[in-house]
């Protein structure tokens, strides 16, 4: 019997630390919610990445026109 990798989940603990999932059934609710969490934090990130941009560029105008 392998042993499988414990897949550190997308939240913490009420304690503040790292939440693990050690299974063999995939598409369990757990792996399935972690998942779906997953999707939505890339997603969320993508999206603040775009606003980052946007923001500097922004900033890089404002310096150019001497407003720093």
């Amino acid at each position: 019997m392998t042993q499988r990798p414990a897949r550190l989940l997308p939240w913490t603990g009420s304690d503040g630390r790292s939440c693990y999932l050690i299974t063999d059934d995939h598409g369990g609710p757990v792996s399935r919610l972690a998942d779906d969490t997953e999707a939505i934090q890339l997603d969320m990130g993508a999206r603040l990445l775009t606003h980052a941009d946007a923001l500097r560029d922004a900033l890089r105008i404002a310096e150019s026109r001497g407003n720093n």
